[in-house]
């Protein structure tokens, strides 16, 4: 799941031309089966997102051959690197964090109009 804050939406990053191709491929990768993105309504207000960054979350399946393996990491970047937390009360709190996001994020068909309905106000 991608989740991204709607005010990003906002913050123009290549022009509008590129925004806007920007905007439509989101909502073009957002129908495929395997890839879900959300978005954080600025009406959500603060968030958990806001205060832990961006992050990734990295889950494997199960290999059956090394427990300490097939645990999830998140993956923070930041200004000065890259952080890889693998310890379970890290990752418990990125998850219940993920899992806060998605519970203030739009669904995807709502995220997907939202997305179109950007690309068409740069538009114009």
């Amino acid at each position: 799941t991608i989740t991204l804050d709607e005010a990003l939406l906002r913050r123009p990053a290549g022009g509008p031309q590129v925004m806007t191709e920007q905007l439509r491929f989101l909502a073009g990768i957002a129908t495929q089966p395997n890839v879900s993105v959300r978005i954080v309504p600025a009406s959500a207000g603060t968030h958990p997102g806001l205060i832990t960054g961006a992050f990734t979350l990295l889950d494997f399946p199960p290999s059956g051959r090394d427990p300490e393996t097939d645990t999830p990491i998140v993956y923070a970047a930041s200004l000065t690197g890259e952080l890889y937390l693998d310890k379970s009360d890290e990752v418990h709190r990125y998850c219940a964090a993920h899992a806060a996001i998605l519970g203030c994020s739009l669904d995807e068909t709502a995220t997907r109009d939202v997305l179109l309905q950007a690309a068409r106000e740069l538009e114009q």
